[in-house]
């Protein structure tokens, strides 16, 4: 009779299978001891609406670690609106750098600096190093804009696609072959589902994301391991995986994490990753996703205390530059003085956010500082591109006493993709005066993705070049939107 306490350190202690086998006693048989541990951690188990090889229901257990990480990495959410730079662009560095880190953890051959002066230069690629890189980024910006929408098994097609566009293997639709070769991985009880149940897999991943009431933390780490454990495409699989997971963090709020690079993370430890993965993806482990989700949610917790180290330097930085400022004399708050002409008529950031008051008064700081009309430009396109809320800067206009057609010749002298795209949109608004058009007409005929549509069409509200207007059907979260120009604009 196999000893009581060896099964109750296991089910305490989730180490997976090959781990448990290390730690037997020489006079245990594995093969008697593993069925019934499984058993016990599976009366333990939350079960999923998602299946793994072989059709069987995914499972995992809370454990004392996965608590612990997890609340380390809420605690630091809840102070993020606090803390976070509102005026930050969407692709921030931290991005930029997973472009990278996502190429360096699947072996390809190219340096940090390398990569983001590729990248920044606008330059086509001129080897597989620079197309891998090229197509991460296209992916993650395409994640970015689609953030708002939700999950569906077209949107992880068009992942796909974008991650290996233009290299050997490059995606079409999911893979035909009822095998799957991991390179560089020897597994002998890998296995991997049956082509014909792939659809219905992404399909129920993706009711799972949308709808499944859980933990978003939870989701992240589960969607990375479903991906893993299907290998739905016969490239990109791991690239997806990470992708899907980071999109799943970004949507649910926690912001912080555009500022360094997940990827980065799995570069640092990539043998423990590299064992997460293989513990999952072995046949034996009865679709077991407990001790994955420990090595994602400790992962993620150790992201965060790096990132609260980063985050008091700044604020230390911050001090100094604002000891500067106020030395140099540079200009405070807004003059409150004149009444109405100064306040604004488009609302801010909603009071009851935590957070919105410090936000507020920090771009109003930022907007009093602009002191020519390209700075003023630059800002507001910036601020749009991480914040889809509409503030009026007409007060800032007339202190630099700058009319409409200024501000649109400014826009168009501003050098950056933002604002060109701005100026397009306005010239089609501009030509088409006697109609409104919805976000979805102006993007189906700009080709421009819908979100990135909004976020410009939100800069040209506050610039004061467009006007907008509620639609009928939309919510908080997914406004409908019309536009029409100014009359005195369509001269």
């Amino acid at each position: 009779m196999i000893e009581q306490s060896l099964y109750d350190y296991f089910t305490t202690h989730h180490y997976p299978r090959e781990e448990v086998l290390n730690r037997l006693p020489f006079s245990v048989s594995m093969d008697e001891f593993w069925p019934r541990l499984l058993q016990l951690r599976k009366a333990r188990a939350v079960t999923l609406p998602l299946t793994g090889q072989g059709k069987e229901p995914l499972w995992f257990v809370m454990t004392d670690s996965i608590i612990a990480s997890g609340d380390r990495i809420a605690s630091m959410s809840r102070r993020d609106l606090d803390r976070i730079d509102p005026c930050e662009d969407l692709m921030t560095d931290g991005l930029m750098d997973e472009a990278f880190f996502t190429s360096f953890v699947e072996g390809a051959p190219i340096s940090r600096l390398e990569c983001r002066r590729f990248l920044k230069s606008g330059e086509d690629p001129s080897n597989v190093r620079e197309l891998l890189a090229q197509n991460n980024l296209s992916a993650i910006r395409h994640m970015a804009e689609q953030r708002y929408e939700p999950h569906s098994s077209r949107m992880l097609l068009t992942w796909a696609r974008l991650l290996t566009n233009a290299m050997d293997g490059e995606v079409e639709d999911y893979r035909v072959s009822n095998t799957h070769t991991i390179p560089g991985r020897a597994l002998a009880h890998q296995a991997v589902p049956l082509a014909e149940d792939i659809p219905g897999m992404m399909d129920d991943l993706c009711l799972f994301l949308n709808e499944y009431e859980m933990h978003p933390l939870l989701k992240a780490a589960i969607a990375q391991a479903c991906i893993l454990l299907a290998r739905p495409y016969d490239e990109g699989n791991e690239r997806l995986a990470r992708l899907l997971s980071y999109s799943i963090l970004l949507r649910n709020g926690y912001s912080f994490f555009r500022q360094f690079a997940l990827s980065g993370m799995i570069a640092q430890d990539g043998m423990l990753y590299y064992q997460a993965m293989k513990g999952i993806q072995d046949s034996r482990g009865g679709s077991d996703l407990t001790c994955f989700l420990e090595y994602y949610l400790g992962m993620l917790s150790r992201s965060v205390s790096g990132f609260e180290a980063y985050l008091a330097q700044r604020h230390k930085q911050d001090k100094v530059q604002g000891a500067a400022d106020q030395a140099a004399g540079a200009p405070g708050p807004p003059d409150e003085s004149h009444g109405k002409e100064t306040q604004p008529i488009i609302p801010q950031l909603n009071p009851a956010d935590a957070g919105a008051e410090k936000m507020n008064k920090e771009r109003e700081r930022r907007l009093n500082a602009c002191d020519t009309p390209e700075a003023l430009v630059s800002f507001v396109i910036r601020w749009q591109s991480s914040q889809l809320k509409i503030f009026d800067a007409r007060p800032y206009l007339s202190k630099l006493g700058l009319k409409s057609p200024e501000v649109l010749e400014a826009l168009r002298r501003k050098d950056s993709e933002n604002a060109r795209a701005a100026v397009i949109v306005w010239h089609y608004l501009q030509n088409n005066p006697s109609r409104t058009f919805s976000c979805t007409e102006l993007s189906n005929a700009l080709k421009i993705a819908n979100c990135t549509t909004r976020r410009l069409c939100y800069a040209l509200a506050t610039l004061n070049l467009i006007r907008f207007s509620l639609g009928s059907g939309g919510d908080e979260k997914r406004p409908i939107l019309s536009f029409y120009c100014e009359d005195r604009l369509a001269a």
